[in-house]
């Protein structure tokens, strides 16, 4: 009968470090919901400046834009290598994506290697969501606009 009460002593000590969490957790953790608290009837009569209106769309965070230059592309797997001064990204094109070439929409076949990259925006999971690309002709010649001097 002596051996029983440490074992149990033992077993009630860890039984209560194991519980205690479930019993500090917050009561919408466990699943039970709490009461709505009401407006009172003035401030719900008056409407706020923001309702009715459309929120902007936020920059997505997991987003990145880069300029480069084209170096490969693989049609067959709809992906783009473009180089950065300082890495080189594999990129994928989806039929969402908006593909522009000199200003105008195109698509992936028309892009060639040594074309611009002015602005690649893509996901964290590198989808394409935006590329505008100068072909290598235009970028080579293309000059900025002179100052106009009075």
């Amino acid at each position: 009968m002596k051996t029983a009460r440490p074992f149990a002593w033992i077993l009630s000590v860890l039984l209560t470090l194991l519980l205690s969490p479930l019993a500090a957790r917050p009561e919408e953790e466990r699943g039970t919901k709490t009461k709505m608290q009401k407006k009172p009837a003035a401030e719900a009569a008056q409407p706020t400046a923001s309702e009715g209106k459309a929120k902007p769309a936020a920059e997505h965070p997991a987003w990145r834009t880069i300029e480069g230059t084209v170096v490969q592309l693989f049609p067959d797997r709809h992906m783009i290598l473009i180089k950065t001064h300082v890495n080189e990204y594999q990129v994928f094109a989806t039929p969402q994506s908006a593909l522009t070439l000199d200003g105008q929409p195109t698509t992936l076949d028309k892009v060639k290697p040594g074309d611009r990259v002015d602005s690649c925006e893509f996901s964290a999971k590198s989808v394409i969501h935006k590329l505008a690309v100068t072909s290598a002709a235009k970028a080579r010649y293309q000059m900025y606009a002179p100052e106009k001097r009075p």
